[in-house]
């Protein structure tokens, strides 16, 4: 367009500008295509991440939760337990710290469901301290519990693990172990952070955090 002998390239200029304003409806849905796949693999790797790094926070807290029952029994002089409770329905394996009242009764102080992508294993018998010997073990079969009495349930033991059917032992252990671990062939294929285990010694019901079989 001429004004006066010039050219006034406005029109064109204001076509161009409206032309690059916005976005198509194509590429509109594309981006909404990519984020959303860029989401889905957000969560899963999330959700991954957070199945993989729960049994070390699992296994303190578990640990923690035994000192307080055996700290508890020693300062109250009253026996205290961790009673492991089998999964049932949608209901995951769970762990309860009990302590009995001045009139015999137990009170459940805490309950630690055990988090999913972990397992535990049958409570054992004694004070495992050593390593290398199974190498994995399957989910538990039997609910059980610990006790720590001053008085005498564990006959001269201060901590000792109580069957369903039986007589107490000398000390216990708990086993904890991510699910990804389970029908491995050799200890060279589990790392150290995939299992963790609690011994807790009879005598003087001390525990420890392991994170080795």
């Amino acid at each position: 367009m001429r004004h006066g002998g010039v050219v006034c390239a406005r029109p064109l200029a204001r076509r161009q500008a409206t032309r690059q304003a916005g976005f198509t409806l194509t590429e509109l849905m594309t981006v909404v295509v990519i984020l959303g796949i860029v989401s889905v693999l957000a969560v899963r790797m999330f959700s991954k991440n957070r199945r993989g790094e729960s049994l070390a926070p699992f296994a303190r807290t578990l640990y923690a939760t035994v000192q307080q029952a055996r700290q508890s029994a020693m300062a109250l002089r009253r026996d205290a337990r961790i009673r492991l409770v089998l999964p049932s329905g949608s209901q995951p394996a769970t762990f309860y710290y009990d302590l009995k009242d001045v009139t015999g009764s137990w009170l459940t102080q805490t309950k630690l469901p055990v988090p999913e992508g972990l397992y535990v294993c049958d409570i054992g018998g004694s004070a495992d301290l050593g390593a290398g010997g199974a190498v994995f073990c399957n989910p538990a079969s039997t609910a059980g519990e610990i006790d720590f009495s001053p008085g005498t349930t564990c006959g001269s033991y201060f901590a000792c693990s109580i069957p369903t059917s039986g007589t107490p032992t000398n000390g216990a252990t708990l086993y904890l172990a991510r699910t990804d671990i389970q029908y491995q062939t050799g200890h060279d294929d589990i790392a150290a952070h995939k299992v963790a285990k609690i011994p807790i010694y009879g005598l003087t019901g001390m525990p420890r955090l392991i994170d080795k079989w």
